[in-house]
């Protein structure tokens, strides 16, 4: 398993809900850190977001979280574009200026989610 931390930069503007509430819209630019190997995956890990959070990977919507505190896996079916551009809308009024969360990709090849698996022999 590989594991890529996006940290700062994230562009950050506060926006309207449709409803009216108050969101807030991060936005992070990315290249693609290599070729995937085949059966090779790609999930998105977010951990600590403060609201319902909608997440968009060039323009398409992959999913939604709830905010937790523990780490949240979203599969990301789509191959990675050369440059890529990662939208996280959050359902907040929080002022902080920095993404307020851990958001990471991770790659893993099926033998390594065997080996990571609780269910695995040892």
């Amino acid at each position: 398993m590989h594991r890529i931390r996006l940290r700062a930069p994230w562009d950050r503007e506060s926006i309207a809900a449709p409803s009216g509430g108050p969101q807030i819209r991060y936005t992070r630019r990315f290249g693609a850190p290599r070729t995937l190997e085949p059966g090779e995956t790609v999930a998105l890990l977010a951990a600590h977001l403060p609201g319902i959070a909608t997440i968009s990977l060039n323009g398409i919507a992959i999913g939604r979280l709830s905010p937790m505190p523990t780490e949240q896996r979203l599969p990301i079916a789509m191959p990675l574009a050369p440059r890529n551009t990662l939208e996280i809308i959050i359902d907040s009024d929080d002022s902080s200026p920095e993404m307020p969360g851990e958001i990471a990709l991770v790659f893993e090849l099926p033998t390594d989610a065997a080996q990571s698996s609780p269910n695995s022999a040892p």
